[in-house]
């Protein structure tokens, strides 16, 4: 077996690697370092993070920044800390959910979720599908060579809580199997 080397990016399998999620979104900013000094000394050597981040990412349409996460990753670098960087596909941020309705997922009757659900967006609309596939370029491109980051997580427990769909992109997608077939 390969023995890592302190610029390896991978992980030791020849041992137990322990990693937890960590949303230092949710946290102040003072705390941070030593989250991850605290880690570190007890074994954490993978966080994940980012997937219920899109609106720090993008606050408004076509805004993007990425000075949050970038001293985040800095401050995780610093202490050897590798990251599972997840796209921030389930939670579109609230400016999306309001000015597209379209993106929402539907219950049966129609009644489009509110934002704030959890799964409330809808994987057939065209419109979520265009936004997603932006927002993950945009944080590929900036983050794809980041050192600390060993692997990435494509949207978050698909399914876990809603696995029907009944808004208008369902309808038409339902429409163009039957007619493939």
């Amino acid at each position: 077996m390969k023995k890592n080397s302190k610029d390896d990016k991978s992980i030791n399998f020849s041992k137990l690697t322990l990693g937890v999620c960590y949303y230092p979104e949710h946290w102040p900013e003072a705390m941070w370092e030593d989250d991850i000094v605290r880690m570190k000394e007890h074994g954490i050597e993978v966080i994940r993070i980012a997937e219920f981040a899109w609106n720090k990412f993008e606050p408004e349409e076509g805004v993007f920044t990425f000075d949050f996460f970038d001293k985040f990753l800095d401050i995780v670098n610093r202490h050897d800390i590798k990251v599972i960087f997840c796209t921030p596909t389930a939670t579109p941020p609230a400016w999306l959910t309001n000015k597209y309705p379209e993106v929402l997922n539907a219950r049966e009757d129609g009644a489009l979720y509110r934002h704030g659900l959890r799964r409330h967006y809808n994987y057939n609309s065209s419109r979520y599908r265009a936004f997603t596939s932006r927002i993950i370029e945009k944080i590929a491109v900036h983050y794809g060579s980041h050192a600390a980051i060993i692997g990435w997580q494509v949207d978050n427990e698909l399914n876990c809580e809603t696995n029907v769909f009944y808004s208008e992109a369902d309808h038409i997608a339902f429409g163009r199997k039957i007619q493939n077939t």
